[in-house]
């Protein structure tokens, strides 16, 4: 019997920073991939995102192929899809551009899971400017915990941090707080004489969050050149993604024993170094000693847009055999 997933499949991971279109051959080797603008359906219309879609598929496939290579099914993940209802209103507007493909929606947190598990149950902890996590159990039940905006949550992410080290400048400069050399960092990069300065400019909107954010990097060097009290931040940081991960499991009834967790986002990929061994520690657990009872922090297999390809072909391939 001939592969049913031996065809041609577009993956679309629609972000809220930006989406990328992934055309995947019959022999699961990449074609070509393109990017796009970014896509959330709380502030964007379903049509956008087909747009976006039909013109991805012109540029990646050539005029002088277009009559041999067909597309046989077209997997999305996108930001703001979050309920069934909303699945079927964005697949509904598809279908009227794509009514000779399959065509299968879900939201962006789904994607991005199947990429780093294949489909298996674990829990994904994705720290950038915010933080969540999202997990599948064995029985195909998913749920969420935290991302709730820089508000209300996003404990352990890029702005998260950002305001624990001007907190720790501030308790400096007013004599409650250790010296460190996260204030020389701020005072150098704003050219300011105190930190204080920066306060009136925050709450009047003259500087934007994402100014301290992008300094992130910054942060995490001075913590590996050990300072401690951005040290001490990087701890927190990980002990809230590890609290993050085991909300998560509970909720999905995982035992902690062998619960895969993987990574995603800037914060947690660029300072792991950092953050790691606070989340080993906030398990109560050794990897090297208890590696049956404590959770095991794995790669991602791959990313959410050949996640969103390989979803399609696992669909395709249960279709055929229903």
């Amino acid at each position: 019997m001939n592969d049913p997933a031996a065809v041609y499949v577009v993956g679309i991971d629609a972000g809220a920073t930006r989406s990328r279109a992934l055309l995947s051959a019959p022999n699961r080797k990449d074609f070509d991939q393109v990017q796009g603008p970014a896509f959330n359906l709380r502030v964007n219309r379903p049509r956008e995102l087909r747009d976006f879609i039909d013109d991805a598929i012109h540029r990646i496939i050539p005029p002088d192929r277009r009559v041999d290579i067909r597309v046989k099914a077209i997997a999305v993940g996108g930001a703001g899809i979050g309920t069934p209802e909303e699945r079927e209103k964005v697949r509904d507007v598809l279908l009227d551009r794509f009514h000779t493909q399959h065509v299968f929606v879900h939201h962006d947190a789904f994607i991005a899971h199947f990429g780093a598990f294949s489909g298996e149950p674990g829990v994904m902890v994705t720290a950038g400017t915010g933080t969540i996590a999202y997990g599948r159990n064995a029985e195909g039940r998913e749920a969420r915990s935290g991302g709730w905006g820089w508000m209300l949550g996003d404990e352990g992410g890029g702005w998260w941090i950002a305001r624990e080290v001007l907190r720790a400048c501030l308790a400096q400069w007013e004599g409650t707080g250790p010296a460190t050399k996260l204030t020389d960092l701020l005072l150098e990069h704003f050219r300011i004489k105190d930190v204080y300065a920066l306060i009136p400019k925050l709450y009047a909107g003259k500087l934007q969050r994402e100014e301290l954010i992008t300094l992130g990097e910054s942060y995490a060097e001075v913590a590996r050149e050990g300072d401690e009290v951005a040290r001490a931040i990087y701890q927190r940081v990980g002990r809230e993604l590890a609290n993050l991960a085991i909300r998560n499991a509970e909720s999905l009834e995982i035992p902690l024993a062998g619960l895969k967790v993987a990574l995603l986002g800037g914060v947690a990929t660029g300072a792991a170094d950092l953050i790691v061994p606070a989340m080993h520690e906030a398990y109560g657990c050794d990897p090297q000693q208890d590696s049956d009872q404590c959770p095991q922090l794995v790669e991602p297999e791959t990313d959410a847009v050949h996640g969103a390809v390989n979803w399609a072909r696992e669909l395709l391939i249960k279709r055929s055999y229903a």
